[in-house]
């Protein structure tokens, strides 16, 4: 799948007709959304817990930014054919992360009828290794290092995995979220745009052999 995701992410940039798609479904996303509640009209000892209730699921959608987050998965799972998410709460505040395919992914198991994603420890500490930028009087500017990232930005059953050195995090299944398409029932899935990437190659083959033509043609006049 990462292999197959390789492709398609360079022929939306190369192709004309591949990248028209992915240009169109990201141009017209639709970000509307509803919100259905039972109908407790007529029991007005429930009408105040139904209200208190509007307005939480209200606040959390706001903090996680729902529409931007509509906007955003529906082109990943689209061209990657997965896209998986994790819900972060700290205290009254909640985030939802978009995890890429290689630092998670999709255990064997599931639970509720939901998969079990999981973070590969090694390729996380390997992407997190970088240079921490620090001001003046040598103080980070947005993390002081590894374990400081980590334990801002992920789950805490990931900053605990990183800190007794396991290779493997189990994320809770309560707390995160895929979307798959094309998966036949398997773990992952893949991308419509997988179909067209047959076509594409072979024109982009036939391509190089007339500019190769075209080259020694032109030497030879």
């Amino acid at each position: 799948i990462l292999e197959l995701n390789r492709y398609i992410r360079r022929y939306i940039v190369t192709d004309d007709i591949i990248g028209k798609v992915y240009e169109a479904i990201e141009s017209n996303v639709n970000t509307d959304y509803r919100l259905s509640f039972g109908d407790y009209s007529t029991q007005r000892n429930k009408l105040k817990k139904l209200d208190n209730a509007k307005r939480v699921v209200a606040e959390f959608n706001r903090q996680i930014n729902i529409k931007h987050l509509i906007r955003e998965v529906i082109p990943i799972a689209y061209t990657e054919g997965n896209c998986i998410m994790c819900l972060r709460t700290d205290g009254d505040h909640h985030v939802v992360d978009i995890y890429p395919l290689g630092l998670a992914y999709i255990s064997d198991y599931t639970y509720g009828g939901k998969p079990v994603v999981c973070i590969n420890m090694t390729e996380l500490k390997n992407r997190l290794q970088k240079t921490y930028e620090k001001d003046k009087k040598n103080k980070a500017i947005f993390m002081k290092n590894i374990d400081d990232e980590i334990k801002q930005n992920y789950p805490p059953e990931v900053y605990s995995a990183y800190k007794t050195g396991d290779s493997v995090c189990r994320l809770d299944v309560e707390y995160t979220g895929v979307i798959r398409i094309g998966n036949i029932g398997r773990k992952y899935g893949v991308s419509p745009i997988g179909r067209a990437l047959k076509s594409a190659l072979m024109l982009e083959n036939y391509e190089k052999s007339d500019y190769t033509n075209a080259k020694a043609k032109a030497k030879k006049i």
